[in-house]
């Protein structure tokens, strides 16, 4: 990984307080982040909008090799032949490394597009839609919300998965089974009282929106669904996180 790459999945890892050795894919989804490869691409492709575009001198143009010609009649060229080099290198910078984006996401554009239009369409391939918190204003809890999330934290698979040296197993402390998300929110003998406690705020929510059949289902729990309002998804959120600091279990 770049240096560069590193300083930015270390940045995910201060916004959300998640732990080093968490995803770096599943950090990006949370927060709604590209890859700054794929952040440099997109500027590329931009960049070539504004060469082909007359918004750049006109030296630069004229590096840009002829347009293609049109597989349809009356089509207006808007791909370019490959640029070739013996050196891997070269291939990289931006021309040719340009080229070969803009060739990719021009060709679904039936007339050269907006500048805006290209943007938008670009980041909708690279740029994950972030997943809300709905306004919930508890560091903490939401630290401890995240871990769960990206599947790294106190619970012992989680920490055994990512070779802990303090843990040799993924058996829970009560001996029921693996020390899961699953099992931690909705089996785990230990928490029987705190989870009493937020099925009965869930179930509430879930009944009046006609859901009552995610249950128990661990997604509805850490992120909401998209069916409900923001209001009663950021209830489920919270009821979440009061589990988690009721069984005390992510302080230890």
């Amino acid at each position: 990984m770049e240096k560069v790459e590193r300083i930015q999945y270390q940045a995910a890892l201060a916004v959300t307080s998640t732990w080093q050795g968490s995803s770096r894919s599943k950090l990006y989804e949370e927060l709604g982040w590209e890859t700054l490869t794929d952040r440099r691409r997109c500027r590329r492709i931009l960049q070539v909008h504004k060469i082909e575009n007359g918004k750049t001198p006109l030296y630069l143009k004229n590096k840009l090799p002829t347009h293609r010609q049109p597989l349809v009649d009356g089509n207006i060229p808007k791909t370019f032949p490959q640029l070739r080099s013996r050196t891997n290198r070269y291939m990289k910078s931006f021309f040719p490394d340009g080229i070969v984006s803009w060739n990719f996401f021009i060709s679904h554009f039936a007339a050269m597009p907006t500048f805006d239009c290209l943007k938008n369409y670009i980041l909708s391939f690279f740029r994950p839609k972030p997943r809300s918190i709905f306004g919930i204003h508890d560091a903490l809890g939401i630290h401890y919300l995240f871990q769960l999330r990206v599947g790294l934290s106190p619970l012992k698979s989680h920490k055994k998965r990512h070779n802990f040296i303090d843990t040799s197993s993924d058996t829970c402390y009560c001996t029921h089974g693996v020390e899961n998300t699953n099992h931690f929110l909705f089996e785990c003998p230990s928490y029987a009282h705190q989870r009493a406690i937020l099925a009965g705020s869930v179930i509430q929510i879930l009944l009046k929106n006609n859901l009552n059949h995610l249950a128990n289902e661990v997604r509805l729990y850490l992120y909401g669904d998209d069916s409900m309002s923001d209001t009663d998804n950021k209830d489920i959120l919270r009821s979440t996180i009061k589990y988690i600091m009721d069984t005390d279990r992510f302080s230890t």
